[in-house]
């Protein structure tokens, strides 16, 4: 989508318009998924003076200009209008990319994620019976009820200045705070994943001894040429092997079996361990000829049956291999939210967006965490 068009000049037949919306909907999220429901809910409705359909430029969908406040008797004032939550979803979508996290959406303030295991005990018939297949059920706790679980921003303008400023600085300056959105949430999820959002260092030795493959997975440094394609390997094959537990056998014996999650259908990488990658013969062979994904998305599809995303807030050399499924979980309160704010003394006029969310580790066993010589440095 040509995202330097503004809502009025995004027509709904527009191509670029309707591209965005069908991808929005096979890429479930909260937020686009809202931005979607008015967008299409307020150009349907939009109409002119003498009630026939029209492009959406009155209303609640109009930007604020200083002719609109000229006539406002509310005086000096940024609406948060459906122009300001598309720039700010802009400004999201082009920074966020949190396919690998199971969503929930909730209005509860504390949510429980359940957490269910099968134990596999599909066998022979004993005495003309099968065995029970026993389900366990645990729940994973998000609390939302501090103030913690509020993040946001404000954007806000002088008098002098939105009496001049255009709406597509405006829309630039919104996209700006749902950049940082993204940022903050894509911070915390990563911080989620490698352990270092757990209170105690003790709770962190147990989290990191529950990982697939049963530790930080050792990888050559940038000095020594990078990651190999062999240890890359084996970052993701500890997600699909699983971790190795103990198994009663008959006659009071024991062996040694694998316990599974499902294997990794997504991996992280650092910015450099992304540029490595593509240095290496084996990776660039099972590219798609011609995408110019890897390049131009940070993103490089049904890599070894994943999805590799380049993510630049992880510490250098960091890769994490997961199933997104079963490793971590995002749950969101409410949707993004914007409301205007009007401080004439301080002469400041703008809007703030702030969401409510917390994440949460499902089952480390989901995840395996490779880094430079098995030591995980402090995330971004």
């Amino acid at each position: 989508m040509d995202t330097r068009k503004t809502l009025l000049e995004a027509k709904a037949t527009s191509p670029e318009v309707l591209e965005f919306i069908e991808r929005s909907r096979k890429e479930f999220h909260p937020f686009t998924d809202k931005f979607v429901k008015n967008y299409t809910k307020h150009l349907a409705e939009a109409i002119d003076d003498t009630g026939i359909g029209s492009e959406p430029s009155e209303g609640a969908l109009r930007g604020r200009t200083i002719s609109d406040m000229v006539n406002d008797q509310s005086g000096m004032l940024v609406a948060a209008t459906l122009e300001i939550f598309n720039s700010v979803i802009r400004g999201f979508t082009r920074y966020m990319d949190d396919s690998f996290a199971k969503k929930y959406v909730t209005n509860s303030v504390v949510f429980k994620v359940p957490l269910v295991e099968y134990q596999e005990a599909i066998s022979t018939p004993t005495n003309v019976q099968l065995p029970h297949v026993e389900k366990t059920i645990d729940y994973a706790t998000v609390d939302l009820s501090s103030p913690e679980s509020e993040r946001g921003g404000k954007v806000s303008w002088t008098r002098a200045l939105l009496e001049d400023v255009t709406f597509e600085v405006q829309g630039e300056m919104a996209e700006g705070l749902g950049h940082g959105v993204a940022m903050r949430m894509t911070r915390d999820l990563l911080r989620c994943l490698l352990g270092f959002d757990l209170a105690d260092t003790t709770a962190q030795s147990t989290y990191f001894g529950k990982l697939a493959g049963a530790a930080v997975i050792s990888t050559s440094t940038a000095a020594n040429g990078g990651i190999t394609w062999a240890q890359f390997l084996s970052i993701i094959a500890a997600v699909d092997i699983g971790i190795a537990v103990t198994v009663s056998g008959e006659a009071n014996s024991t062996y040694t079996d694998y316990k599974t999650y499902g294997p990794a259908d997504y991996v992280l990488v650092a910015a450099d361990v992304y540029w490595q990658l593509l240095n290496i013969i084996q990776m660039t062979n099972v590219l798609y000829e011609g995408s110019t994904d890897p390049i131009t998305a940070g993103k490089i599809k049904l890599a070894l049956g994943c999805t590799i995303i380049k993510e630049s807030l992880l510490p250098k050399g960091v890769v994490i291999a997961l199933n997104s499924q079963k490793a971590i979980a995002l749950v969101t309160r409410r949707s993004l939210k914007i409301e205007p704010i009007l401080f004439p003394v301080w002469n400041e006029y703008g809007f703030i967006g702030t969401v409510r969310y917390g994440c949460v580790i499902l089952f480390p066993g989901a995840i395996a965490i490779g880094a430079p010589d098995g030591v995980l440095p402090t995330p971004k």
